[in-house]
């Protein structure tokens, strides 16, 4: 399997749907740092049927090995066919006419248990559209697909797994809305950092876990691995960060040895600097003048495919907007010139935006719609934008346990950026007047103040980008 959500909870839902007919299962797995497929695992001898999960589709050589020995295999995935493999069943939507190439690995095998079902008869195969829904979403499918919009609403309205539970009980503000940014958010990050951190394990623990009480024990323990996750990520962020070049039209970071910088977190380290700088982003180790790493893309550019037609790598794998990449050193000049004319910005930065109201126009019931409308937003499908002009800055604040997130407080909201540095909007206070672009959210906390104690809630707005405002 894939050692991200998707992968995850598709093995852990195929695993528990199988426990309806039979105990005779077991499954194998491999840390992150392992490398990827079947061909870094080991099969257990006297195996009869092995079911691949999220990955494998161009393995022919590791198939044809383990077909010979007489193990029937099936491939149950959805990343795009690279060479031939007919020694396996395959089941992958990018191999034949079926409609939906937006639907990742959880969502083939979601699609399986159902036919199992209807074939035997049985129900079983609704208990895990909470999976299903994580999956999709995790591996960042198109919210444009009506199918995969379904999967994900289904998913939302139906939260079973106890792991599940546990997490949003330990992660979620009480009484707080669960939307498509809850798994984007919320759920994703945390079981992707336990696999970042080589704990696959506990999330495997977790997601087969049937006790409620157990589940709060494993995810507390995988909480604290995304926290030190995150501090891992903000001490490599600076240790490279003055290694940024963005004078070109993408941005590259070589690490060595000395970097001490995991490859799990290549690819974290690559999305923030794609954010901040707006340009695909590639960080590779490079050892024996060879270049090895993640790459991530921005808006809808296809930069795995750019790379791919450069002819300079020695292979890019994965999807268009997260995957791993290896090419030679020497090559990297190459690799700018070849992308220079294919991937282009407009010299003045354009943010497009949805409505445009003054502070003073905005209320709760307003969110509150906006938020309704929200509810799917996701790749294709963006949050709600909105341009509020003449908001009032009051006050400055510097937060989070990392420092990274910044609050501007008004009369009427607060503005909340995250993932950025102590410096950001150091003008914005003593009421200088801002215009904003950003998404509007309703924030309900619990005010713990001695002599008030009761839930509240208060208006946000997580922003974009802003600018003084010229009135």
């Amino acid at each position: 399997m894939d050692a991200d959500a998707d992968g995850l909870t598709s093995s852990c839902m195929l695993i528990r749907y199988l426990s309806h007919f039979t105990n005779n299962i077991s499954y194998i797995y491999n840390q992150r740092e392992d490398g990827h497929g079947i061909s870094v695992q080991t099969v257990p001898e006297k195996t009869e049927l092995l079911l691949i999960c999220d990955s494998s589709t161009s393995e022919t050589e590791e198939c044809e090995r383990l077909s010979n020995k007489g193990i029937d295999i099936c491939i149950l995935d959805h990343h795009p066919k690279t060479q031939d493999n007919p020694f396996a069943l395959i089941v992958n939507p990018q191999l034949c006419d079926y409609p939906n190439k937006q639907i990742s690995g959880s969502g083939v095998v979601y699609k399986l248990i159902t036919v199992i079902d209807e074939l035997t008869s049985n129900d079983y195969a609704n208990e895990y559209i909470d999976l299903c829904s994580i999956g999709l979403y995790g591996d960042v499918m198109s919210m444009r697909s009506f199918e995969t919009r379904y999967f994900v609403y289904q998913g939302l309205k139906n939260i079973k797994n106890p792991g599940v539970k546990a997490i949003l009980k330990l992660k979620m503000n009480f009484g707080a809305k669960i939307d498509s940014n809850t798994i984007g958010f919320t759920i994703t990050p945390t079981i992707n950092s336990a696999a970042r951190l080589g704990h696959i394990e506990k999330i495997i623990d977790l997601l087969l876990e049937d006790d409620y009480e157990k589940c709060l024990v494993l995810a507390k323990k995988i909480v604290s691995l995304n926290e030190d996750r995150k501090k891992t990520e903000v001490k490599l962020y600076r240790k490279i960060k003055d290694r940024i070049d963005p004078s070109h039209n993408i941005i590259v970071i070589k690490t060595t040895e000395e970097d001490q910088i995991d490859k799990g977190f290549n690819g974290l380290i690559a999305a923030k600097i794609a954010d901040k700088y707006s340009k695909p982003t590639l960080v590779v180790k490079c050892k024996d003048e060879t270049c090895n790493g993640s790459g991530r893309s921005i808006d809808n550019i296809l930069f795995k495919s750019i790379l791919e037609s450069t002819n300079f790598c020695e292979w890019v794998d994965g999807h268009e907007g997260a995957f791993g990449v290896q090419f030679e050193e020497k090559n990297l000049g190459d690799i700018y010139e070849a992308v220079k004319d294919k991937i282009k910005f407009d010299e003045e930065k354009i943010i497009y935006y949805d409505l445009e109201l003054d502070e003073e126009e905005i209320d709760y019931s307003l969110v509150k719609d906006i938020e309704e409308f929200n509810y799917l937003s996701g790749k294709d499908a963006k949050d709600t934008k909105v341009l509020i002009r003449n908001c009032s800055a009051i006050d400055r604040k510097v937060q989070g346990k990392l420092e990274d997130t910044i609050k501007i407080i008004s009369n009427k909201m607060n503005f909340i950026k995250f993932r950025t540095n102590e410096e950001y909007a150091l003008e914005l206070n003593n009421g200088k007047r801002f215009d904003v672009i950003g998404s509007l959210k309703i924030n309900k906390w619990f005010n713990n103040t001695k002599g008030i104690k009761r839930w509240q809630e208060d208006l946000q707005v997580f922003i974009e980008d802003y600018r003084i405002s010229e009135n």
